[in-house]
């Protein structure tokens, strides 16, 4: 299911021009068909699935996959997740991204999380005050 305000959060992030990709486990077909269906394709400028990859978040070689289809775009890497060890740590260790986490119901932040939020709400907001701050 998609969370609260990720929309919102996701036009935010293309309006102000940051590139945006999805990381994925699973066949491309299946994760393809729910972009489809959750209309994820009109905010995400790139996806990349393990499948094509030929390999499973947390190996690097995912990440790294991932990250040579930007083709020179800079700045730094968020990435946003819910999986302590797949999506966290794994991209943390592949590129030093910053992490967040979205905290679920009474869940505990993870040691790999550089911020924990609640919500995208909260994420929306924060992404705002970082612009400011450019």
């Amino acid at each position: 299911k998609i969370k609260p305000s990720v929309y919102e959060f996701l036009d935010d992030v293309r309006l102000a021009g940051v590139p945006t990709m999805i990381v994925t486990d699973l066949t491309s077909h299946i994760q393809y068909r729910k972009i489809l269906l959750w209309r994820l394709d009109q905010y995400v400028d790139w996806i990349t699935t393990s499948e094509e990859a030929a390999t499973e978040k947390p190996n690097p070689a995912i990440f790294k996959y991932a990250l040579s289809k930007l083709q020179g775009e800079d700045g730094p890497i968020w990435m946003i997740g819910d999986h302590p060890a797949k999506d966290l740590q794994g991209a943390k260790h592949a590129l030093g991204a910053v992490t967040f986490q979205v905290i679920n119901n009474n869940e505990k932040p993870s040691e790999f999380a550089d911020v924990a939020l609640k919500d995208f709400e909260e994420l929306r907001g924060l992404f705002k005050r970082c612009q400011k701050a450019s």
